[in-house]
């Protein structure tokens, strides 16, 4: 019993502690911070990673990598003062997110490349759709794997609709505003022509800036652009085919051509990975052994930016 008694108390600590961490670092980060001095080589490759939705909120203190627009900019800006660091490799698994923070974070890693003339690699792990791919279009070159989901390319506004419902069970809803369409979607009406059109305006807007970053990021005309920007998604294969992606390969293909480009000889390339994450920081021993592990059994050998 006392046992059980200590486990579970260790368990709350735990808990606490990632909370606190988790709200500490829950600031806005500054645009530049320090790189640390733990540098493997003088010649070698940065590695992001951007998981889940894309989104402007900052990471949960409960996951790592993730598609945070502050998080991938202060990572950015982390490599841009390495001398070291020679070439970027970013690996996607997305299913997309926000059209503006997957716009702006196509932006900043345009600058970025501008900035720093360094070039980044696209790896795309399962998927990279709708916002995903947008970022995705900012490398220099995208991999793919065959089976990989890629594109969705396009825009969506999503509404239930409880108006019926509410009718059934004698439900009202009082709504006061200021303008006409300030409850425009609103759960608990119809959306009128009006409203449908004025909606549709905007939706088709944004899609018409996703294209045109489409066409020029891929080197192809706005006509196929638009006729391939249709929701669909294709398999990495697929991608090829159409010239959404530019090389079939994981990861390892990727990091390969990031070294050979910028001329990186050696046959293990050290990769940097930048980590933010307080909760992963905070049980740093623990994390280092078992990434090390597993980029060993690859044969790489890696270092951190904290």
């Amino acid at each position: 019993m006392k046992k059980e008694t200590i486990i579970v108390s260790l368990l709350l600590a735990f808990f606490s502690i990632s909370i606190l961490l988790g709200l500490f670092h829950s600031q806005t980060p500054k645009n530049k911070g320090k790189v640390s001095k733990i540098i493997s080589s003088k010649n070698s490759i940065a590695l992001i990673y951007i998981d889940g939705p894309i989104s402007a909120a900052n990471n949960s203190p409960f996951t790592n990598n993730m598609g945070g627009i502050n998080s991938i900019v202060d990572q950015l800006y982390k490599i841009e003062e390495n001398s070291h660091i020679k070439a970027v490799v970013i690996r996607i698994n997305s299913p997309g997110g926000t059209s503006g923070a997957s716009q702006e974070t196509y932006e900043e890693i345009m600058k970025f490349k501008t900035r720093t003339k360094i070039p980044v690699i696209i790896s795309i792990a399962d998927i990279a759709a709708s916002g995903a791919y947008w970022i995705a279009m900012a490398g220099d070159i995208i991999f793919a794997n065959p089976s990989s989901l890629v594109g969705s390319i396009g825009v969506i506004i999503n509404s239930l609709n409880f108006s019926e419902l509410a009718k059934k069970y004698g439900v009202n809803m009082t709504t006061i505003k200021s303008g006409r369409y300030k409850d425009m979607l609103s759960s608990w009406r119809d959306v009128d022509t009006k409203e449908k059109k004025l909606l549709q305006a905007m939706v088709d807007n944004v899609h018409s800036q996703f294209t045109k970053a489409l066409a020029k990021s891929r080197n192809i005309s706005l006509k196929k652009a638009n006729e391939i920007a249709d929701g669909r998604v294709f398999s990495g294969e697929q991608a090829k085919k159409i010239g959404l992606i530019d090389e079939l390969g994981g990861l390892q293909d990727s990091i390969k051509y990031a070294a050979n480009k910028v001329g990186i000889k050696k046959k293990r390339p050290d990769l940097i990975i930048h980590t933010k994450n307080p909760l992963f920081e905070f049980f740093n021993l623990w994390k280092s052994s078992i990434q090390k592990s597993f980029f060993s059994s690859l044969g790489l050998n890696y270092s951190y930016l904290n």
